[in-house]
């Protein structure tokens, strides 16, 4: 998959011998670190090769194995940490595990989870900065960092952990199932729909709930995955930031988010729910909620989605509306106006009756 966006020499370590039991792998990481960085050094060396052009990426206990090669390798350009191992690293100095010292670029994606916080902390003077996790419903085993940050202490095997020490940090709540086997998944998936994993400047995960999280700042929002290093830290001021998103479920986890306007138009109030499909040229959404409860004519009422589709540019909107009562009724609604925004570029499609 990497070739069908890249021009690029993908180069596959396997070292099953040295995997065989957990501990021995974690004795093992050393050496096979100081392997792959003599393989890079050979390279520069024998063939100009620039190791800033070198992107390693490691899952599980192979983030760490990344982070030692890159430790011995100056100047390496890009590690990327995919759901990280803990035991065996959890309070060790940053020389024995994934860091963000290890490469020009460090980005990680550890979850059990579906929807993701991102917390992006950028101190230019002072690169320190400290936080803690704590439990969200419904999953034990939750609150892991993502994206660039160091990897100090992170939760695993149901521990509360403290990160310290860090330039970039991001933050991951856990909803549904909780697994140590999607990181890779998300990011292959990005590598071919880096826009279907964008995430939004917002105070917290509850807040992007609500609604109230939206749109991109003028400088752009980050890409998780693939394109992470493709957002510009100069372009951050030297503040607090937190970037929040949604996947999917089940694959595919890519998500395009949207929010749509209705002006509703109608003969009376009414109790009932609201709902949309957006088409674009090719396709078209499913239905969409957009509120349930009580129905007024000439209010508007907004919603955010996140459609498993990339519409692209908006063709047609369907309303659809079914109302609560057990009577024959004489009501009847329609939206006057409906407005669609996308995420991304803000673009915006106004739809009248």
């Amino acid at each position: 998959v990497f070739l069908k966006v890249d021009d690029v020499n993908c180069i596959n370590l396997h070292w099953i011998n040295g995997l065989l039991k957990y501990i021995h792998a974690v004795s093992n990481l050393r050496a096979v670190g100081a392997e792959i960085a003599y393989c890079i050094d050979v390279l520069v060396k024998k063939f100009g090769y620039s190791p800033s052009k070198v992107h390693l990426i490691g899952r599980s206990l192979r983030a760490h194995l990344a982070g030692e090669a890159g430790s011995r390798t100056p100047g390496l350009g890009r590690i990327t940490g995919l759901d990280p191992t803990g035991p065996g690293f959890h309070s060790t100095p940053n020389e024995v595990r994934l860091d963000l010292s290890d490469a020009n670029s460090v980005d990680v994606i550890h979850t059990n989870e579906v929807r993701f916080l991102f917390e992006l902390v950028l101190e230019l003077l002072m690169l320190v900065a400290t936080l803690t996790f704590t439990q969200m419903p419904r999953c034990e085993d939750l609150i892991t960092p993502l994206f660039k940050f160091d990897l100090n202490i992170y939760k695993e095997a149901k521990y509360f952990l403290k990160y310290e020490d860090c330039y970039y940090k991001f933050k991951v709540f856990s909803f549904f199932d909780c697994n140590h086997a999607r990181s890779h998944r998300f990011y292959a998936e990005s590598i071919l729909n880096p826009d279907a994993f964008i995430a939004y400047p917002c105070r917290s995960y509850k807040s992007f709930q609500a609604g109230n999280c939206f749109r991109c700042h003028k400088e752009g929002c980050p890409m998780m995955g693939h394109f992470a290093d493709r957002f510009h830290l100069k372009k951050m001021k030297t503040n607090r930031s937190y970037y929040v998103l949604n996947t999917g479920t089940l694959s595919p986890f890519s998500r395009w988010r949207h929010k749509l306007s209705v002006k509703l138009d109608g003969n009376s109030v009414t109790q009932g729910s609201m709902f949309l499909c957006v088409g674009g040229t090719t396709e078209k959404t499913g239905e969409f909620g957009v509120v349930s409860g009580t129905l007024k004519p000439g209010m508007t009422y907004t919603n955010l989605i996140d459609a498993d589709i990339n519409i692209g540019n908006i063709a047609s909107i369907e309303f659809i509306w079914k109302e609560l009562s057990f009577e024959h009724s004489q009501n009847k609604l329609g939206a006057e106006m409906v407005i669609d925004i996308s995420g991304k570029y803000g673009y915006e499609s106004a739809f009248c009756s």
